[in-house]
């Protein structure tokens, strides 16, 4: 674990997104107090406002202000986004280790019924999901959540079928180990870090997804502050208030890019290949210099191979 946090430190990329989160969680933790204003509250006099002291990002069109609703929002965000996943990665896991292991005839069918949801586009599948539901924030979750699930199910599936055939799980079984002891004890453990990273990955995505359905009145329902219907709200006005669904739009976008930084750099910590392939540097003036690079590369590889 120090290990793993030395790495995504010490790459510029990782702590751009680490600064990113911890920038959230401050939003979501002390919103009363970054806030400047109540985010609810109607100001007609003072609609559509260009950012100005008293209004750090401008107003809307009923005179709310638009930097409180967007810290206020990050709570909104970051909570879909966290409870899409973990649902995602609740079901999946249990499918996918329940199909890799022992496998069989039930596991077939279970990852055949986890292709046909792979099937369908992602985001149109999540519309129709949200839509025969009914719009709220609530139920958009649970569009997601549908929707992400069979992702994580085809990762521990494939992590489960690879570890499995390890000599540690072999002589579990010879030990007459559960199946149950066996996914818990042996697999799920040594599948994790591949499922942390995905997480870590699809949490910027679907603090992305909820933003769009609530920009199609399928999430939160005003007058929740919410990035995606701040968004859609501004549509009307784009061309003469455009701070109404820019700082909205960059929340989005930051939040998003951090998570994936972030993801990236836990990615690169965590397999000891690409560890690898960073920390490969050729010599750039002779060739000969090149050659006995690529050749004790080769041999490294080929010793952790065997």
């Amino acid at each position: 674990m120090k290990r793993t946090t030395r790495l995504v430190v010490d790459s510029p990329l990782g702590v751009i997104g680490l600064v990113i989160i911890i920038i959230l969680l401050l939003c979501v933790f002390l919103s009363p107090v970054l806030a400047t204003h109540d985010p609810y509250e109607i100001d007609i006099p003072n609609k559509l406002e260009p950012p100005s002291r008293s209004n750090w990002f401008g107003t809307d069109s009923v005179g709310r202000d638009i930097y409180s609703r967007i810290i206020y929002g990050s709570r909104y965000s970051l909570l879909a986004g966290i409870i899409v996943v973990v649902i995602g990665v609740t079901i999946g896991s249990i499918v996918g280790l329940l199909a890799g292991y022992p496998g069989g005839r039930g596991g077939e069918w279970l990852m055949r019924i986890t292709d046909i949801f792979l099937a369908f586009p992602t985001l149109i599948l999540a519309i129709a999901l949200a839509s025969t539901l009914g719009p709220s924030f609530f139920n958009s979750m649970v569009a997601i959540s549908i929707v992400y699930w069979p992702k994580y199910a085809r990762l521990v599936y494939g992590q489960a079928l690879s570890i499995k055939e390890r000599d540690f799980v072999l002589y579990g079984k010879l030990l007459g180990e559960s199946s149950f002891k066996i996914r818990i004890r042996h697999i799920y453990p040594n599948a994790f870090s591949a499922l942390m990273v995905q997480a870590t990955l699809d949490l910027g995505d679907a603090i992305l997804f909820f933003a769009a359905l609530s920009f199609l009145g399928l999430g939160a329902q005003p007058p929740t502050p919410d990035w995606g219907a701040m968004i859609s709200f501004a549509q009307d006005y784009m061309t003469v208030s455009w701070w109404m669904a820019l700082f909205p739009g960059l929340a989005i976008f930051l939040v998003v890019l951090g998570f994936n930084l972030l993801g990236d750099s836990l990615r690169d910590a965590l397999d000891p290949r690409l560890r690898r392939l960073k920390e490969f540097k050729p010599m750039r003036f002779t060739w000969l210099g090149n050659f006995r690079k690529l050749v004790s590369y080769a041999n490294k590889e080929n010793d952790i191979d065997k």
